[in-house]
Protein backbone atom coordinates (compact mmCIF):
# COMPACT_ATOMS: atom_id res chain seq x y z
CA UNK A 1 0.00 0.00 0.00
CA UNK A 2 1.30 3.26 -1.01
CA UNK A 3 1.74 6.12 2.14
CA UNK A 4 -1.28 8.49 1.86
CA UNK A 5 0.36 12.06 1.14
CA UNK A 6 -0.96 14.80 3.54
CA UNK A 7 -0.61 18.50 3.64
CA UNK A 8 -2.87 21.83 5.12
CA UNK A 9 -5.87 21.61 2.21
CA UNK A 10 -5.09 18.49 0.03
CA UNK A 11 -4.75 14.73 1.10
CA UNK A 12 -4.69 11.90 -0.91
CA UNK A 13 -5.32 8.01 0.75
CA UNK A 14 -4.63 4.96 -1.22
CA UNK A 15 -5.75 1.26 0.12
CA UNK A 16 -6.04 -1.94 -1.24
CA UNK A 17 -9.59 -1.61 -2.90
CA UNK A 18 -9.91 2.50 -2.90
CA UNK A 19 -7.89 5.62 -3.59
CA UNK A 20 -9.53 8.36 -1.46
CA UNK A 21 -9.63 12.45 -2.78
CA UNK A 22 -9.82 14.93 -0.10
CA UNK A 23 -9.85 19.08 -0.23
CA UNK A 24 -11.33 21.44 1.32
CA UNK A 25 -15.22 20.67 1.46
CA UNK A 26 -14.78 18.13 -1.52
CA UNK A 27 -14.45 14.25 -1.00
CA UNK A 28 -14.12 11.74 -4.20
CA UNK A 29 -14.01 8.18 -4.10
CA UNK A 30 -12.21 5.73 -7.15
CA UNK A 31 -12.80 1.87 -6.68
CA UNK A 32 -9.08 0.91 -7.22
CA UNK A 33 -10.41 -1.60 -9.63
CA UNK A 34 -10.68 -0.28 -13.05
CA UNK A 35 -10.77 3.48 -11.79
CA UNK A 36 -8.49 4.14 -14.90
CA UNK A 37 -8.29 2.37 -17.79
CA UNK A 38 -7.17 2.88 -21.59
CA UNK A 39 -8.90 0.73 -24.27
CA UNK A 40 -7.44 0.69 -27.69
CA UNK A 41 -9.93 1.37 -30.29
CA UNK A 42 -10.27 1.16 -34.16
CA UNK A 43 -12.82 3.72 -34.59
CA UNK A 44 -15.24 4.34 -37.50
CA UNK A 45 -17.43 7.52 -37.65
CA UNK A 46 -20.20 8.40 -40.70
CA UNK A 47 -22.24 11.47 -40.49
CA UNK A 48 -25.15 12.68 -42.90
CA UNK A 49 -27.29 15.93 -42.20
CA UNK A 50 -25.97 16.11 -39.08
CA UNK A 51 -26.37 12.72 -37.49
CA UNK A 52 -23.16 10.99 -36.53
CA UNK A 53 -22.52 7.15 -35.79
CA UNK A 54 -19.90 5.90 -34.15
CA UNK A 55 -18.20 2.47 -33.54
CA UNK A 56 -15.26 2.54 -31.20
CA UNK A 57 -14.16 -1.10 -32.47
CA UNK A 58 -13.22 -1.62 -28.61
CA UNK A 59 -10.03 -3.85 -28.17
CA UNK A 60 -8.60 -5.75 -25.47
CA UNK A 61 -8.77 -3.31 -22.11
CA UNK A 62 -5.51 -2.01 -20.00
CA UNK A 63 -5.76 -1.21 -16.06
CA UNK A 64 -3.75 0.78 -14.73
CA UNK A 65 -0.19 0.19 -12.66
CA UNK A 66 0.15 3.05 -10.55
CA UNK A 67 3.90 2.87 -9.06
CA UNK A 68 5.09 6.06 -7.92
CA UNK A 69 3.07 8.87 -5.84
CA UNK A 70 4.35 12.67 -5.20
CA UNK A 71 3.40 16.27 -4.42
CA UNK A 72 4.75 19.48 -6.86
CA UNK A 73 4.66 22.79 -5.21
CA UNK A 74 2.06 23.58 -1.95
CA UNK A 75 -1.68 21.78 -2.90
CA UNK A 76 -0.83 19.15 -5.55
CA UNK A 77 -0.88 15.18 -5.62
CA UNK A 78 0.46 13.26 -8.61
CA UNK A 79 0.16 9.84 -9.25
CA UNK A 80 2.19 8.18 -12.19
CA UNK A 81 1.90 4.64 -13.90
CA UNK A 82 2.24 2.45 -16.51
CA UNK A 83 -0.31 0.70 -18.12
CA UNK A 84 -1.29 -3.40 -17.15
CA UNK A 85 0.80 -5.32 -19.88
CA UNK A 86 2.06 -2.25 -21.91
CA UNK A 87 5.58 -0.36 -21.94
CA UNK A 88 3.71 2.96 -21.80
CA UNK A 89 3.39 5.60 -18.72
CA UNK A 90 0.75 8.04 -17.66
CA UNK A 91 0.49 10.71 -15.36
CA UNK A 92 -2.65 12.06 -13.36
CA UNK A 93 -2.38 15.56 -11.52
CA UNK A 94 -4.69 17.11 -8.41
CA UNK A 95 -4.76 20.32 -7.51
CA UNK A 96 -7.04 21.94 -5.28
CA UNK A 97 -8.22 25.50 -6.09
CA UNK A 98 -10.49 27.73 -4.17
CA UNK A 99 -12.48 24.72 -3.01
CA UNK A 100 -12.72 23.07 -6.41
CA UNK A 101 -10.53 20.21 -7.28
CA UNK A 102 -8.74 20.48 -10.96
CA UNK A 103 -6.95 17.41 -12.50
CA UNK A 104 -5.18 16.65 -15.48
CA UNK A 105 -4.37 13.66 -17.35
CA UNK A 106 -1.60 13.02 -19.69
CA UNK A 107 0.13 9.98 -20.95
CA UNK A 108 2.17 8.16 -23.77
CA UNK A 109 0.62 7.55 -26.98
CA UNK A 110 -0.25 4.11 -28.37
CA UNK A 111 -2.53 4.56 -31.09
CA UNK A 112 -6.63 5.83 -30.95
CA UNK A 113 -7.53 4.88 -27.59
CA UNK A 114 -10.71 5.39 -25.20
CA UNK A 115 -9.69 6.40 -21.53
CA UNK A 116 -12.70 6.18 -18.72
CA UNK A 117 -12.45 7.52 -15.23
CA UNK A 118 -14.62 5.88 -12.48
CA UNK A 119 -15.51 7.80 -9.19
CA UNK A 120 -17.77 6.17 -6.61
CA UNK A 121 -21.64 7.52 -6.42
CA UNK A 122 -22.98 7.71 -3.07
CA UNK A 123 -26.14 6.14 -2.16
CA UNK A 124 -29.31 7.46 -3.26
CA UNK A 125 -27.10 10.29 -5.08
CA UNK A 126 -28.97 11.79 -8.14
CA UNK A 127 -27.14 13.46 -11.20
CA UNK A 128 -28.57 16.65 -12.89
CA UNK A 129 -27.62 18.36 -15.82
CA UNK A 130 -25.14 17.57 -19.45
CA UNK A 131 -26.42 20.53 -21.24
CA UNK A 132 -29.93 19.99 -23.12
CA UNK A 133 -30.92 16.70 -22.14
CA UNK A 134 -34.37 15.59 -22.59
CA UNK A 135 -34.69 12.66 -20.46
CA UNK A 136 -36.91 11.89 -17.56
CA UNK A 137 -34.65 13.36 -14.60
CA UNK A 138 -32.70 13.09 -12.68
CA UNK A 139 -30.30 11.41 -15.82
CA UNK A 140 -31.16 7.73 -16.16
CA UNK A 141 -28.40 5.40 -15.04
CA UNK A 142 -29.29 2.94 -17.24
CA UNK A 143 -28.36 5.35 -20.14
CA UNK A 144 -25.09 6.26 -21.57
CA UNK A 145 -24.79 10.31 -22.48
CA UNK A 146 -22.96 10.60 -25.85
CA UNK A 147 -21.52 14.72 -25.26
CA UNK A 148 -21.63 15.29 -28.83
CA UNK A 149 -23.55 18.51 -30.36
CA UNK A 150 -25.61 16.86 -33.52
CA UNK A 151 -29.35 16.99 -34.33
CA UNK A 152 -31.20 15.88 -31.27
CA UNK A 153 -33.56 13.77 -34.05
CA UNK A 154 -37.10 13.23 -35.26
CA UNK A 155 -39.19 10.71 -32.59
CA UNK A 156 -36.16 9.82 -30.46
CA UNK A 157 -37.31 6.39 -30.30
CA UNK A 158 -40.56 7.04 -30.62
CA UNK A 159 -42.56 4.41 -32.74
CA UNK A 160 -42.87 3.56 -35.52
CA UNK A 161 -42.01 7.24 -36.62
CA UNK A 162 -38.38 6.46 -35.56
CA UNK A 163 -38.25 3.81 -37.80
CA UNK A 164 -39.77 4.98 -40.36
CA UNK A 165 -37.32 7.89 -40.30
CA UNK A 166 -34.28 5.64 -40.05
CA UNK A 167 -35.29 3.79 -42.97
CA UNK A 168 -34.95 6.90 -45.18
CA UNK A 169 -32.24 7.91 -43.75
CA UNK A 170 -29.84 6.43 -41.05
CA UNK A 171 -29.98 8.08 -37.37
CA UNK A 172 -32.42 10.65 -38.40
CA UNK A 173 -34.57 9.50 -35.88
CA UNK A 174 -31.99 10.39 -33.24
CA UNK A 175 -32.17 9.00 -29.56
CA UNK A 176 -33.41 10.59 -25.96
CA UNK A 177 -29.81 11.33 -25.56
CA UNK A 178 -28.73 12.96 -28.79
CA UNK A 179 -28.86 16.77 -27.95
CA UNK A 180 -28.04 19.92 -29.94
CA UNK A 181 -26.37 21.65 -27.17
CA UNK A 182 -24.90 18.91 -24.28
CA UNK A 183 -22.34 19.96 -21.76
CA UNK A 184 -20.16 17.83 -19.74
CA UNK A 185 -20.89 19.09 -16.62
CA UNK A 186 -23.56 17.97 -13.90
CA UNK A 187 -24.40 18.46 -10.16
CA UNK A 188 -25.90 15.69 -8.10
CA UNK A 189 -28.30 15.88 -4.84
CA UNK A 190 -25.21 14.96 -2.48
CA UNK A 191 -23.94 18.83 -3.80
CA UNK A 192 -21.47 17.51 -5.30
CA UNK A 193 -20.33 18.64 -9.08
CA UNK A 194 -18.21 17.57 -11.39
CA UNK A 195 -16.60 18.54 -14.50
CA UNK A 196 -15.01 17.53 -18.39
CA UNK A 197 -12.39 19.71 -20.21
CA UNK A 198 -11.97 18.18 -23.53
CA UNK A 199 -12.94 18.98 -27.18
CA UNK A 200 -13.15 15.70 -28.67
CA UNK A 201 -16.02 12.63 -28.56
CA UNK A 202 -16.76 12.03 -24.86
CA UNK A 203 -19.25 10.05 -23.08
CA UNK A 204 -20.76 10.14 -19.55
CA UNK A 205 -22.67 7.06 -17.87
CA UNK A 206 -24.14 7.30 -14.24
CA UNK A 207 -23.90 3.27 -13.08
CA UNK A 208 -25.63 1.90 -9.48
CA UNK A 209 -22.54 2.45 -7.54
CA UNK A 210 -20.13 4.77 -10.07
CA UNK A 211 -20.22 8.04 -12.38
CA UNK A 212 -17.63 7.96 -15.42
CA UNK A 213 -16.27 9.92 -18.38
CA UNK A 214 -15.20 8.22 -21.24
CA UNK A 215 -12.99 10.38 -23.48
CA UNK A 216 -12.02 9.26 -27.41
CA UNK A 217 -8.20 10.41 -27.92
CA UNK A 218 -7.13 10.18 -31.52
CA UNK A 219 -3.78 12.15 -30.97
CA UNK A 220 -1.81 12.70 -28.01
CA UNK A 221 -3.48 15.28 -25.86
CA UNK A 222 -4.06 16.25 -21.98
CA UNK A 223 -7.64 15.82 -20.31
CA UNK A 224 -8.34 18.24 -17.65
CA UNK A 225 -11.77 18.25 -15.59
CA UNK A 226 -12.71 19.14 -12.00
CA UNK A 227 -14.77 18.10 -8.95
CA UNK A 228 -15.94 20.54 -6.39
CA UNK A 229 -19.01 20.77 -3.68
CA UNK A 230 -21.12 23.19 -1.75
CA UNK A 231 -22.15 23.34 1.57
CA UNK A 232 -25.07 25.32 0.57
CA UNK A 233 -27.07 24.81 -3.25
CA UNK A 234 -26.12 28.28 -3.85
CA UNK A 235 -21.93 27.70 -2.98
CA UNK A 236 -22.33 24.38 -5.45
CA UNK A 237 -23.55 26.68 -8.17
CA UNK A 238 -21.34 29.66 -8.00
CA UNK A 239 -18.30 27.15 -8.04
CA UNK A 240 -20.04 25.68 -11.11
CA UNK A 241 -20.34 29.72 -12.48
CA UNK A 242 -16.74 30.30 -11.98
CA UNK A 243 -16.13 26.97 -14.04
CA UNK A 244 -18.33 27.42 -17.01
CA UNK A 245 -19.80 30.76 -17.12
CA UNK A 246 -22.49 32.33 -15.51
CA UNK A 247 -25.92 32.67 -17.72
CA UNK A 248 -26.50 36.30 -18.91
CA UNK A 249 -29.04 38.20 -18.30
CA UNK A 250 -32.11 37.62 -19.55
CA UNK A 251 -33.11 40.18 -22.53
CA UNK A 252 -35.56 43.03 -21.06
Amino acid sequence: MLPALLFSSLSLRITGDTLFLKGAEVEVAFLRRKWLVAVPIRPRVRSKMGNFCFRPGYRRAYPTVVDSTWTEGDTAVILSGTWARLARRWRLQWALCKGTIFWEFSGDSFGPVVLRLRWVRQPEEEAYGLGVQCVPRPLDGRRRYRLWTEEQGIGRGKQPISFVLNLAVAGAAGSLTTSYAPMATFITRARRGAALFHEGMAFFEGGKRFYSWEVWLLRPQRIEGAFWSGRIWGELLHRQAQLVGPMPLLPT
